[in-house]
């Protein structure tokens, strides 16, 4: 991949890495993105848990603290949600050298897929 840089990310549903100036930007920031979107399908909601304001969400985000770790959350989901949550969690590692590829959590879901019997190439 060819890294790309930008002057400035605003907004709160972009990659840490989005947010520093001297890191060259790679495709892994939009697995970070299918993250979002991954949390977006578990609880049917745009919102992620950053704060509403942009610059507040900017450092909470540089922090790299956007996860969900209530365990009283985690409980009340069935296996297939907590597959959503793994995948999610997956995308939204801080490292960006250490967040799974997008064919990683491709594989993943592929594979919970068909352990749940569940024939993606149909469905």
């Amino acid at each position: 991949a060819c890294p790309f840089w930008i002057e400035a990310a605003p907004g709160k549903h972009r990659s840490p890495e989005e947010y520093q100036n001297d890191l060259p930007l790679t495709e892994k920031i939009d697995v970070y993105s299918a993250g979002n979107i991954l949390w977006q399908i578990l609880v049917g909601s745009e919102e992620i848990p950053v704060a509403k304001r942009s610059k507040d969400a900017k450092k909470q985000v540089i922090a790299g603290d956007v996860h969900i770790s209530e365990e009283s959350f985690k409980r009340k989901l069935d296996d297939k949600e907590k597959t959503i949550l793994n995948a999610k969690e997956m995308c939204h590692v801080y490292d960006p050298k250490k967040r799974r590829t997008a064919a990683e959590v491709e594989k993943y879901l592929r594979s919970s897929l068909e352990k749940f019997g569940i024939d993606y190439k149909t469905t």
